[in-house]
């Protein structure tokens, strides 16, 4: 008995009327992206976005401090200015100019710490040393350095 290989053939109606995807919809297509695709930028810059660049500045100027407040043999408060005594023996003075808070030494310079600040203050606490920035859009940032 001789093995026949049954064939199967599938056959698949394929409707000839369909014209398939042609360059006219190409073009199309690609037309309607084209006006659309700008209009995403302008929706996407539209979106509101949060923004802690001040809170990270402030945060920034406070660990100067606490820094400052180490590498310092002493440290007090005349009026509104903070002032650190290094071992060297000069004077560092924390103080509002303007809208600025800046750092000078022995009262030269004029290096900036912080901007758009509307009150700076300072006040000693038995432990350490409470400063207070407020910021030119009334938000009140608060720090605490203790004494090492």
């Amino acid at each position: 008995m001789l093995n026949r290989k049954i064939m199967k053939f599938v056959y698949m109606l394929i409707p000839q009327n369909s014209k398939g995807f042609t360059l006219i919809s190409l073009l199309f297509g690609l037309a309607i992206l084209l006006m659309v695709l700008p209009c995403v930028g302008i929706f996407y810059q539209s979106l509101p976005t949060e923004n802690h660049y001040q809170e990270q500045a402030v945060r920034l100027a406070f660990q100067f401090l606490a820094d400052q407040s180490e590498q310092s043999v002493e440290m007090r408060v005349e009026g509104n200015d903070l002032l650190f005594e290094s071992e060297e023996g000069s004077i560092i003075s924390i103080s509002q100019y303007e809208d600025l808070l800046r750092r000078q030494v022995s009262g030269e310079g004029h290096e900036i710490l912080l901007r758009n600040v509307s009150d700076f203050s300072t006040e000693l606490l038995p432990f350490g040393l409470k400063m207070t920035v407020v910021m030119g859009g009334g938000e009140q940032y608060e720090k605490i350095i203790r004494y090492p």
